[in-house]
Order: C-alpha cells, then structure tokens, then sequence
C-alpha cells in the first residue's frame, strides 16, 4: 500500500468528506494519468516477457552461504536468509521511495511517520503509518504484515481525536519477472493488499479494502523509475451500507524518479495521483508531488542496515483531500 499517498486517501477520507463543498472543486482530470501509467506498465510487463529469463528460471534450489548478523545455529534460517539473498540479488537493487510501493522484494522493519494537513482544515499526525515486518518466504514472493497506525488529529473546529487507525492486515507480493543490474535493471511485481477497519471515530474509513497493483520498475545507470497502478475496492463496513459507496473505490496511480548519489544518497521526486469514480468525490481527482532524499544502506553488521529518510508533499490540485504533508521513513533490513 502506498506508503504515505494512499495511507492519506485512507486516513482522510471520511473527514474530508464531511466539508462544506470543498470536494466541489478539486481539479477533475480524470483518469487519463491512469490509464496511461498502465499502458506503460503493461507494455514494459510484455517486452520483459520477450527476453530469455533462463538464469533467473533455471536458478539452482541450492543457496550460497551468507554472512549473518543474526547467527541462528539453524540450518532452516541460514538456508532462508542466504535464499532471500539471492533472490535479492536476481532484481535491481534501488531504494525503496517514500510513498510509492516498490515493486522490489524486501526483508525488513518499517516504521513511517506522517505529519498530515486536510483540505478540510484538519492535521493528522501518524505514527507508523501502517507498515510493519516485511519478509520473503519463498523465491519470488514477499509478504508484509503491517500495523495499525496511531493517529492524533486535531479537526478544523479543534477537537482532539485519537485511537488506531485501520489496520492493513496483510500485503502479498509476487515478482512477475526480474533482472538485476548486470542482466537488465528492471522489474513487475504484482501486489495484493487487504485492509480492516477499527470503526474509530472521525479516524476510520469503516470499511473492508482489498487492493490489487500492478508495480513496475526500469534502471538506467543511477537513475531509476517505480511505479505502481492500482484500485482499492471497499467490499464490507462497519458503518451504515451508505459508506460502501460513499468511499469511491479510488483509483490510485504513483510514480517515483529516484537518483543514486555516492554511496548513501537517494534523492527522489514522486506524483501521487488518485482518481474518484464515484462516491463523496465523484469523478474528481488530487495530485500530490512528494519531493525527498533517503539515507543508506548504513551497515550495522553483516546482512543488517540501516535506512532513514525525509521527504515533503505538496498538491497541486485545487481543495484536495490532503496537502502540505512531511514524511520520514525509518527501516532495518536484514
């Protein structure tokens, strides 16, 4: 799930709703950035699919040995983390962006902090942001099992709030196809990602989410692109049956450029696009730009890192749902 965009479509979206009209005049551009971002993907997924992955598909069941800062003393871990290694190392090894979901796979701990500003005049502050402890089971399959984040907001009219907010409950990742550097420098991966609500007030969206994506990545030199396509589909709330529908089942489109500078500096300029068919927002859309720099790998001792990293979103579309927004992202990979 997109990590500080479609969190904020989530985590905004029945407050921003209860505006007086301001939803009226958010920019209609329709889903033509959409489309078009999945007409890129698509057709990268099929020039991909016509190039010989026989290194990657004849890859032996057997792992090289790897150097481990979490000795185990059990073959079955050292035998995981050496094949997580590998795998790793079949795909590009770029960073992971602030908001866009990269479409890499990833053993790590996350933790993100959101400090958000709504269109309705509303702030939010997040405090994990809904990742959590992501692991690689098998060769091409990735699993992240996220946790509520607490939330602290503070209405136009200055009532405080807090609680949970939803609970993102499970994303599953499955690599299509992969090359790393050496071989190609891009990657698809599909995503499916499940949400549960906590029904607190003013914080929850109130409903039962599932999210299919499509994720695309392409590397030329130090320079890379990561994108993803997607649409969450409300199936179950509870609340009224009103709220199925009022939640718009929106489409959401993210892109990320991103820089490899020296050895630990990824500056990074994404678009955050989501797309309202119907609902409280019918037919209109927001724009967000999130401009940012991560810091790392930073080792801390064998196949263990460190990476931190800030960043800073903005609309520019007119009354949008959320806007003005800092983000920091904080991970251990291993």
């Amino acid at each position: 799930m997109n990590a500080l965009g479609e969190t904020m479509v989530k985590s905004a979206g029945r407050m921003h709703a209860g505006s007086d009209g301001a939803s009226g005049s958010i920019r209609k551009l329709g889903p033509a950035a959409l489309v078009a971002g999945t007409a890129v993907a698509l057709g990268f997924a099929s020039a991909a699919k016509a190039q010989d992955f026989s290194k990657l598909q004849q890859t032996p069941m057997t792992y090289p040995t790897t150097a481990s800062a979490l000795p185990t003393g059990s073959p079955f871990l050292d035998a995981w983390f050496a094949m997580a290694t590998a795998t790793q190392n079949a795909q590009p090894h770029w960073m992971t962006p602030i908001a866009t979901v990269t479409p890499r796979l990833e053993q790590e701990f996350r933790a993100d902090y959101f400090f958000m500003n709504q269109g309705n005049g509303s702030h939010i502050n997040n405090w994990g942001g809904g990742k959590g402890l992501e692991l690689i089971p098998t060769w091409d399959t990735e699993v992240i099992l996220g946790f509520p984040p607490y939330q602290e907001v503070r209405t136009a009219a200055g009532k405080y709030v807090s609680g949970w907010g939803d609970y993102p409950a499970a994303l599953l990742k499955y690599r299509i196809v992969s090359a790393n550097e050496r071989d190609g420098n891009y990657i698809v991966t599909a995503f499916l990602q499940t949400s549960e609500p906590t029904g607190a007030n003013t914080i929850s969206n109130n409903v039962y989410l599932i999210q299919p994506t499509l994720a695309f990545g392409m590397g030329f030199g130090d320079f890379d692109f990561q994108g993803t396509v997607s649409q969450q589909y409300a199936v179950a709330t509870v609340g009224p049956p009103a709220t199925l529908t009022a939640f718009g089942n929106p489409f959401l489109g993210n892109l990320a450029l991103q820089y490899h500078y020296g050895q630990y500096f990824w500056p990074e300029f994404e678009f955050n696009y989501t797309y309202w068919p119907f609902g409280t927002h019918a037919n209109l859309s927001q724009l967000l730009l999130t401009s940012g720099i991560i810091f790392g790998r930073f080792n801390l001792g064998g196949r263990v890192n460190a990476i931190f990293g800030v960043g800073y979103q903005f609309a520019v579309t007119d009354a949008p749902v959320t806007r003005n927004n800092w983000a920091v992202t904080t991970r251990i990979t291993f």
